[in-house]
């Protein structure tokens, strides 16, 4: 199995915030994150009908660590992800970040 590692991004929003987190995420954060040198995976939230926060969960894939910091180099060096990065922030109750590895069976 090659190396990978996933960052996985949850974030939680009110319901009124989720169409406007997920437009900034796939019309700039998206572009910005590639760019940068990491691979979207996936994107997915809880239901918005519970009368409850949103949880809105992003993956991202990269080869290893070293790769993982050259990513945040080239995201701390474009100023397109300084206003993402403003905008998400803005629109996030609370959030948690974690680096998963796959587990070989």
């Amino acid at each position: 199995m090659e190396p990978m590692i996933y960052l996985v991004d949850t974030a939680t929003v009110e319901p009124a915030d989720v169409d406007p987190y997920l437009e900034t995420l796939f019309g700039a954060v998206v572009p910005v994150m590639e760019r940068a040198g990491a691979v979207f995976e996936h994107c997915r939230t809880t239901s918005d009908d519970l009368g409850r926060a949103v949880d809105v969960e992003v993956t991202w894939s990269f080869a290893d660590n070293a790769t993982w910091n050259a990513i945040r180099r080239n995201l701390v060096l474009d100023v397109e992800w300084h206003v993402c990065a403003d905008v998400l922030g803005r629109l996030r109750r609370s959030g948690r970040r974690r680096f998963l590895r796959p587990v070989a069976r």
